[in-house]
């Protein structure tokens, strides 16, 4: 099992809200069966929203890569996203 910490910033002049539970809901829509999803935390504020993705992956490098693909799905097919930017730190 790998984590993948990633920290989402929201950009400037951009209102936009998403609830936790719709975040989760876009990240898991998006995972494929190759990326080994086991687990979404999330953690929003006003200025950012903290994930770790638990992946049942044994490589490091795969499980980031497998984390930012969602993310990037989830990404280019929502609009409440658009703008957003990711931080990534693989754990």
């Amino acid at each position: 099992m790998k984590m993948v910490a990633l920290t989402l910033k929201r950009p400037s002049g951009n209102l936009t809200k998403i609830t936790k539970e719709t975040l989760q809901d876009l990240l898991w829509v998006h995972a494929r069966a190759g990326d080994k999803l086991e687990h979404i935390y999330v953690r929003a504020g006003p200025e950012k929203i903290d994930l770790v993705f638990f992946l049942a992956l044994t490589n490091s490098t795969t499980a980031s890569i497998a984390a930012n693909g969602i993310f990037r799905r989830a990404l280019s097919s929502s609009p409440a996203l658009c703008g957003w930017h990711a931080d990534f730190a693989g754990l």
